[in-house]
């Protein structure tokens, strides 16, 4: 996307305050606020005759990223679950977005007060530029692996930033760290980026886990090769370390 956006922050106020963040957490909030303002703004910009544009939900993504318009939206729908004009899956996708709950309905500050069904539309237009991403979803998980050394994991697609939010991004083959097995203490997972060979630390709790042998793209198992894979994943090479960027902190 090429733009800074800004930080979507995972703790309640209540909590911040513990860890002295108040204003990473005020940063987000208002940024929650202005992104609510500008879905309003966008749906009433864009519904004519009788149908929501179809590029509306990009509008959106192009101003505040694919991280916190989901965020906004699946807040918005939590907010008035009652309603019967929002869908059943998505209703059920806002159920399982992360939102902390909040004291003094502060959430509610968030909440998108556009027509339900209009709103609703959006979200499915979300949903479809989402999918075009092709993000590796738990589906593509071999749930039974759980050692990840010499292994193709994919990283959980909210620990990305916005300027890695693709797939090329997220998959990667993991060479050491004690976080590479489950039952160790540590919990650093040493890992080379199958997109563009930058080698990074991630903690494990950020790891979505081995990807399916199926699910491995062809520019994945190309990479592999170029690192010194080939079809098997002994004997990983020394790759000097380029880059955390990667990296979150979250």
């Amino acid at each position: 996307m090429g733009k800074a956006f800004v930080e979507v922050y995972p703790y309640s106020r209540n909590e911040v305050k513990r860890l002295e963040e108040v204003e990473r957490w005020e940063q987000s909030h208002q940024e929650n606020i202005a992104c609510k303002n500008f879905i309003e703004k966008t749906i009433a910009d864009n519904y004519k005759d009788n149908r929501l544009h179809q590029d509306s939900a990009n509008e959106v993504i192009e101003q505040f990223g694919y991280k916190r318009t989901a965020y906004v939206l699946a807040n918005s729908i939590n907010h008035k679950s009652s309603d019967g004009r929002f869908s059943r899956g998505n209703k059920e996708w806002a159920k399982n977005v992360y939102i902390p709950k909040e004291k003094d309905h502060l959430n509610a500050d968030f909440a998108v007060d556009s027509h339900p069904t209009l709103l609703d539309g959006l979200v499915g237009q979300y949903h479809r530029a989402y999918d075009k991403l092709e993000m590796f979803d738990i589906s593509q998980i071999d749930m039974e692996d759980g050692y990840y050394e010499g292994k193709v994991i994919a990283v959980i697609p909210t620990e990305l930033s916005e300027e890695y939010f693709n797939q090329r991004d997220q998959i990667y083959v993991a060479t050491s760290g004690f976080g590479c097995e489950p039952d160790k203490v540590g919990r650093a997972v040493f890992a080379t980026c199958l997109g563009d060979g930058v080698r990074v630390r991630w903690d494990r709790s950020q790891i979505l886990g081995v990807i399916k042998e199926e699910y491995i793209p062809e520019y994945a198992k190309q990479k592999l090769e170029e690192l010194g894979y080939g079809n098997g994943v002994e004997g990983v090479p020394d790759i000097p370390i380029k880059s955390n960027s990667h990296e979150q902190s979250f």
